[in-house]
């Protein structure tokens, strides 16, 4: 997928020249892991499918106050994420209503977590009105409508010198909590997975399931993000014709648990 604003042919080309290489790969006879844990590099797809775990029942400032989510943790300071990690809900592209079904007006960006540190939930005038906690202009079901994650220093020419050893994820499918209140999810990786021997991309692999901890992932394990993001148009068509999309980097963790 290529998205944004404005179009540039050079970056469309490489690109594909990055995939086609990649392709390439793929005719290797696959290799299957041992479940363990590993090294691994997440390719902004991925990471950005675990960043979108959040709108299912985490950053709902209802969700925290009726103890389902881990990130009343988080606020309380038992638990702790990087200070490499800063997510916002950034409107100022105009690609998402500002406005709420109840009319409410939302800033152009709202800071969440801020290098680390838990700023706010997304707090709807219901929740407002229920847990006297003063709404920012979020919906009803206070879901993150435009993810944002700020991006890091990991240049991406250096991406698999500094994993070494380990697996290069392209893309997560099958995402799923497995214990939310402690931030607890399970999903499989999915689409030109590579092991990575001595900085350089292998054979595909056979598909493992993970089931590790959000906080862990997103806290003492996480070694880097990229210096650059990128732009994932929302393109769903449930109902009617879904709004906006997301922006992230990709993501150099030290150690990810594979269950399966």
């Amino acid at each position: 997928a290529y998205a944004g604003s404005h179009f540039v042919a050079s970056e469309y080309h490489a690109q594909l020249q990055n995939d086609a290489e990649r392709v390439s790969l793929l005719n290797q006879p696959i290799t299957k892991l041992a479940p363990q844990r590993y090294r691994v590099y997440l390719a902004p797809d991925a990471f950005m499918s675990l960043i979108q775990m959040f709108n299912y029942g985490c950053m709902s400032e209802a969700s925290i106050q009726r103890k389902e989510s881990f990130l009343r943790h988080i606020r309380s300071g038992e638990m702790k994420f990087s200070p490499l990690f800063s997510l916002s809900d950034d409107l100022s592209h105009g690609l998402v209503p500002r406005f709420s079904s109840e009319g409410q007006v939302a800033p152009k960006k709202l800071s969440l977590i801020d290098h680390g540190q838990f700023i706010q939930a997304e707090v709807s005038q219901r929740t407002e009105l229920e847990f006297n906690v003063p709404q920012n202009g979020a919906s009803q079901s206070e879901e993150i409508r435009s993810i944002h994650v700020a991006p890091g220093n990991l240049q991406e020419q250096e991406i698999l010198s500094q994993l070494d050893h380990g697996i290069w994820i392209s893309n997560l499918h099958y995402l799923n909590w497995s214990d939310r209140q402690q931030g607890r999810l399970t999903g499989m990786t999915r689409h030109a997975c590579f092991t990575v021997k001595n900085g350089k991309l292998g054979s595909p692999i056979e598909d493992l399931r993970f089931d590790d901890a959000l906080p862990d992932l997103l806290g003492k394990q996480l070694l880097g993000l990229t210096s650059k993001t990128h732009w994932f148009q929302e393109t769903g068509t449930y109902y009617y014709r879904q709004l906006g999309g997301s922006r992230g980097p990709g993501a150099l963790i030290q150690e990810m648990n594979f269950a399966l």
